[in-house]
């Protein structure tokens, strides 16, 4: 995700932002680079990933297609990353103008309590090693 983004801007839409950019290929994934900050526009923080790989969950609407994502900073700028499976179901390659809608994940559900009382938690205790 090196080269020169061509980003043109954001829209705002009742369901999120409209980018437009060039799809990039980057060494985690295609993706496009979004001219804001999510932390900042959404009130957002980063999450877990993967290991060692934070970032925001998002969901992104392409060809009324919408799939999870994460936009990740990379060299002090923000890439939604585009899966390969819905690039090519939009007809889009590296290099190639993508249009699409980015908005926050929702947060999620957290399980139901069993009958009777709270969810209980795995123990995180660790064997005890032999002296």
């Amino acid at each position: 995700m090196g080269v020169k983004v061509e980003a043109e801007g954001r829209e705002e839409s009742k369901t999120g932002v409209v980018v437009k950019g060039v799809l990039q290929s980057g060494h985690k994934g295609p993706g496009v680079e979004v001219p804001f900050d999510p932390g900042k526009k959404w009130g957002a923080r980063p999450v877990l990933l993967s290991p060692g790989r934070r970032g925001y969950a998002v969901v992104v609407l392409v060809n009324r297609r919408e799939v999870a994502s994460a936009i990740v900073s990379r060299m002090r700028r923000f890439f939604v990353l585009i899966p390969e499976s819905l690039a090519r179901q939009a007809g889009v390659g590296v290099g190639d103008h993508i249009r699409f809608v980015v908005r926050p994940a929702p947060p999620p559900v957290p399980s139901a309590a069993p009958e009777g009382g709270a969810a209980r938690t795995p123990s995180k205790k660790r064997p005890v090693r032999g002296r």
